[in-house]
């Protein structure tokens, strides 16, 4: 391994972070996935990875957890670029079609086109992700829109029972949307569909459906906490600490971290996909990262989705992918 300086400047090495390490030496994988076909709204979040891995290289690693820079990490090359240049063209202008009153039916050949592509899309993480948890790597997906990070759990829930921390505006309950089976806005339906998947808790809602509110109100494997729940708990004064330890009560000693940045104020990803008024502040969701590190909570995967493909943005979603590094340590 090439020698490495935490104090020196970021080095254009290809890797995320300019970090030294080889592929087979990695403790820890990025695995890029550029798609974002079933992105209802903005886009650009298929290319946002290489945005994350130029902003990285800015990064400082001081951090107060200790040397999280000593953890052997590598970026893989993105997969899904040829299928998403295939299917997002054609999805758009579905999109557009449904938007003016179009029917699923009339057009049902083409949505089928699509989920066709995602269903293979889909496969292919989850083949790339069961290689490296044989080799006993930790995975993080890096988006890519929210629907990609299902081939992942799925490997996951092949050997193992978890939970999932979901960060996110909104729920992702959806059976599907716009047409699509696997659309960024059903991740955590096909998740719950997994046997081995324990409970799904849900921070920072604050766009859902009705159906949606009601399979939250239903199912007792979900609990949520609302974005208006979060303000009405700062409203009141009640110290952060405490709002972190009720929701880490709920979740199982073994978690997949799920992450959709548009969880966050949207001063802090205003190119993403969806944004919705309100959300997390900065200092907030490094308390909560800062909580679960210092939890006995063993996370054994997790993504960062819906970035969007700008400086800002990406500069944001490079440091919250630096904390990741100390959870899956």
């Amino acid at each position: 391994m090439a020698t490495f300086d935490p104090s020196d400047i970021g080095v254009n090495n290809g890797n995320i972070y300019g970090f030294p390490y080889r592929e087979d030496a990695a403790q820890i994988h990025i695995l890029p996935v550029a798609w974002e076909a079933t992105a209802s709204f903005g886009r650009g979040c298929a290319k946002s990875y290489e945005a994350i891995r130029q902003a990285s290289l800015q990064l400082d690693f001081y951090d107060e957890k200790g040397a999280l820079w000593k953890t052997p990490i590598y970026m893989q090359e993105a997969l899904g670029e040829i299928l998403n240049s295939q299917a997002a063209p054609k999805a758009a202008r579905l999109i557009y079609y449904l938007e003016n009153r179009g029917q699923i039916l009339d057009r049902m050949e083409d949505f089928d086109e699509i989920n066709a592509l995602s269903k293979v899309l889909n496969n292919l993480v989850e083949e790339a992700c069961h290689d490296l948890i044989k080799e006993d790597k930790k995975i993080i997906i890096l988006g890519g829109d929210h629907s990609v990070p299902l081939g992942l759990i799925k490997a996951l829930n092949k050997n193992q029972s978890f939970g999932i921390l979901h960060f996110d505006a909104h729920a992702d309950l959806r059976p599907g949307y716009q047409g699509f089976t696997y659309s960024h806005a059903s991740i955590m339906h096909h998740a719950r569909q997994l046997p081995n998947v324990e409970s799904i808790t849900s921070v920072g809602l604050r766009d859902i459906s009705p159906k949606e509110a009601k399979i939250i109100r239903n199912d007792t494997h979900i609990n949520a906490y609302s974005d208006k729940w979060l303000a009405t708990q700062r409203l009141n004064s009640r110290p952060f600490s405490a709002v972190i330890e009720e929701i880490l009560k709920k979740i199982p000693k073994k978690i997949y971290l799920s992450f959709d940045v548009d969880c966050l104020d949207p001063s802090l990803c205003p190119n993403t996909g969806t944004p919705v008024p309100g959300g997390l502040s900065w200092h907030e969701i490094q308390a909560i990262l800062d909580a679960l590190y210092y939890s006995d909570i063993d996370i054994v995967g997790a993504d960062l989705c819906e970035t969007g493909n700008h400086p800002w943005d990406a500069q944001v979603s490079a440091r919250i992918l630096y904390q990741f590094i100390g959870l899956l340590s």
